[in-house]
């Protein structure tokens, strides 16, 4: 052949070799074998794909025909040098998916080399030589199967792991979306009602003002209602404060030592009007010098809430006692009225939705309080457990995990 090869001649080999992929690609099994040599040789892709015979590379064709389906390609580059009027080299790079049971197999930068003869006026591939197998190719594998099908395992593993995650999300997203609406229910109502009280008693006062300025017990009796409606509306403000910033992850949890019985002793001065109004004593057990290590705010919060409750459900006289036990790995916190108690039913209820029963003086509440508190006891590694017994009254441990 001469140094300028005939552009005619290049374009009829290319051609071929085309023709040759296409048909071999969409699975033409006839039209693919005529357009190989009868002396046909192969080097492929499996690490066993050695042939040396037109028989050997009929087998090997055949064996990928059954591990894959069709083949979609792309021809990134395509050179043809003529090694003499009837001998031609091509080098190809071929970007190749094929379909297989387990999922596509991506072979992209395929590299093929192939020896075209002409023959009997037809150019056929007389020797073909494609990409060196991956590491991940076992014998008798045309392309990795079993590389493909354990990644796509992982695959579809991941998949359902991140589907688990979204459900559990959805449901989440869900029990968040109830407990908005009931939130809003809780604001529209519970805080509505006090301030109705309290604006209706403030409007009556001021319309009978010069009828009533000289009578103190007119004046006492309506100013003690409206301070126990302000102190109604301050614990349910302060409530949902609280649990705003929980929800919201506003809440940084720093654990420190300090002194239990001096933080119980406080929060007991809190209720001072509620308890001198009921006539309830409580007794703070804890020894003065007893120190725990939690988060100092998280546990006001926790502990004021509680000590609440024990007033609100209590009777007039009776007693509410706040104990300690220190472990050696953990501290018990015991807070243990005499009031009405709760049913089982009502125990377990406590914390599917916003529970709310009134006190022995028609208290009213919201049933977020104790939603806060088991929230809060979470986020500084805490237990709670809650006994009661309908008419006996109610006993409630918070158990901390000790340094």
């Amino acid at each position: 052949m001469s140094d300028n090869p005939n552009p005619i001649e290049i374009d009829e080999i290319s051609k071929a070799y085309l023709e040759y992929l296409e048909n071999y690609t969409n699975r033409n099994w006839d039209k693919m074998v005529d357009k190989f040599s009868s002396a046909m040789t192969m080097f492929g892709t499996g690490i066993d794909e050695n042939a040396f015979c037109i028989e050997d590379t009929l087998n090997l064709f055949k064996r990928e025909y059954k591990q894959t389906g069709g083949i979609k390609y792309i021809v990134k580059a395509l050179e043809v040098f003529p090694l003499s009027d009837s001998l031609a080299y091509i080098l190809a790079i071929i970007d190749m998916w094929f379909d297989c049971p387990s999922g596509i197999y991506d072979s992209s930068n395929n590299r093929t080399t192939a020896i075209l003869k002409k023959e009997d006026g037809e150019w056929r591939i007389v020797h073909g030589h494609w990409s060196q197998p991956t590491s991940e190719q076992e014998e008798g594998e045309s392309i990795p199967l079993k590389a493909l099908k354990q990644r796509n395992k992982k695959l579809l593993k991941e998949i359902e792991e991140r589907t688990r995650e979204i459900e559990e999300q959805n449901r989440k997203l869900t029990c968040l979306n109830s407990t908005k609406d009931r939130l809003f229910s809780i604001i529209a109502h519970d805080l509505k009602s006090p301030f109705n009280s309290f604006i209706g008693f403030t409007d009556l006062m001021l319309a009978n003002f010069d009828k009533n300025y000289s009578n103190p017990d007119y004046f006492k009796m309506r100013l003690g209602i409206l301070q126990e409606n302000a102190h109604t509306l301050y614990n349910i403000t302060e409530n949902l404060l609280d649990w705003s910033r929980s929800q919201c992850n506003e809440i940084v949890v720093n654990k420190r030592d300090f002194n239990l019985y001096d933080i119980v002793n406080h929060q007991i001065q809190i209720f001072d009007q509620q308890i001198g109004k009921k006539g309830i004593f409580i007794q703070n057990l804890i020894k003065k010098d007893t120190i725990v290590r939690s988060d100092i705010d998280i546990m006001a919060i926790i502990i004021r809430n509680f000590i609440s409750n024990a007033i609100k459900y209590s009777s007039n006289n009776q007693v509410v006692t706040i104990s300690c036990d220190q472990l050696n790995s953990s501290t018990n916190i015991i807070i243990q009225d005499q009031g009405i108690g709760m049913s089982e039913e009502q125990l377990h209820k406590l914390f599917i939705d916003f529970q709310s029963t009134p006190g022995t003086n028609n208290e009213k509440g919201t049933g977020l309080g104790l939603k806060i508190c088991r929230e809060l006891i979470d986020r500084i590694d805490g237990r709670l457990e809650i006994q009661s017994v309908q008419g006996k009254g109610c006993k409630v441990i918070m158990t901390l995990p000790n340094p």
